[in-house]
């Protein structure tokens, strides 16, 4: 399964919520403005790069995670996505996309212009990380979310095959020191 958190430009909601996703921002707290602005791809796309997945980890699951700036086209882009899975005869649940830009506050899509469209990066760049922190809990929520469908499709996809699960209840197919459980034996971690 792949999964792509879009929003307008893949510069700020996006990367937000993929880093949450893969843990490369904390759940329990608000980042700082240095840890925000620390990530690989905050604030850094240009215009060119819209469209291009930027790949931001594998989550607990290892399944990859991907932001993608859509502009205003996601609805053209979603389609050519499960247009694509259709003429491979693959299923839609291959693929998990959320929208992250409806959790942005109105000072990251002001310092998303300034920065970006602009250039005026010094007022643009700590203005979106600001207007991020404003609303992390929401970002928090979304990804929540969106990790409890891609359980249910994992799970589901797991349904009657044996599981390989580590001690904190992730799936990998790394035999390690994981131990292996027969599905539906009831020992799946809540």
């Amino acid at each position: 399964m792949i999964i792509v958190y879009h929003c307008y430009g893949s510069a700020h909601s996006s990367v937000i919520a993929s880093a949450l996703h893969v843990g490369l921002l904390p759940t329990d707290r608000v980042p700082k403005l240095k840890e925000i602005l620390a990530l690989k791809y905050f604030d850094k796309t240009e215009s060119k790069d819209i469209g291009t997945p930027l790949y931001m980890g594998n989550d607990l699951w290892n399944n990859p995670v991907y932001a993608v700036g859509m502009t205003y086209k996601k609805e053209v882009v979603k389609r050519a996505i499960y247009s694509l899975l259709d003429m491979y005869h693959l299923p839609h649940d291959q693929i998990l996309c959320s929208n992250a830009l409806s959790s942005a506050h109105l000072f990251t899509k002001i310092g998303g212009i300034l920065s970006r469209r602009y250039g005026l990066i010094k007022v643009g760049r700590p203005l979106t990380a600001l207007g991020m922190q404003l609303k992390y809990y929401k970002f928090i929520e979304l990804v929540k979310s969106v990790q409890k469908r891609e359980e249910e499709l994992m799970l589901n996809k797991l349904d009657g095959i044996n599981k390989v699960i580590d001690n904190k209840g992730r799936i990998s197919s790394d035999w390690g020191e994981w131990s292996v459980i027969k599905s539906g034996a009831g020992n799946r971690k809540s």
